[in-house]
């Protein structure tokens, strides 16, 4: 699998999105239960509220499926940019080993036409 930086700065983009959409996801998350306490402390909970109550329960149940998919979703994304560093690590290490032998080889071929050809 070759992967280049434009690649990279994908994955990371998708990440950064993935993040930003579960912060969302958790906001609403978090303000619809404190919403339906303040509807209930009322003392208004008539049979008319309660489809609209049924419809946010299961709207908020919904959300956090989406949460928990969006959750793997992340922890995949993280798990590939994750080997694609090892891999670029990896190729950087032969790129060094290469370049040093090449720097190796050129220079003594250099020594040896100094000692030879003087």
């Amino acid at each position: 699998m070759c992967c280049s930086r434009r690649a990279i700065s994908k994955l990371v983009q998708v990440f950064d999105h993935i993040t930003q959409r579960n912060a969302k996801i958790a906001e609403l998350v978090a303000s619809c239960p404190a919403s339906q306490e303040a509807s209930t402390n009322d003392g208004a909970s008539t049979s008319d509220e309660k489809p609209a109550v049924l419809a946010q329960e299961d709207m908020l149940a919904r959300m956090d499926i989406q949460k928990q998919e969006m959750d793997n979703r992340l922890e995949e994304v993280k798990y590939e940019l994750e080997k694609v560093l090892r891999r670029e690590c990896k190729l950087d290490v032969r790129l060094a080993e290469v370049c040093l032998h090449v720097f190796v080889a050129t220079n003594d071929l250099r020594f040896y036409e100094y000692v030879c050809f003087g």
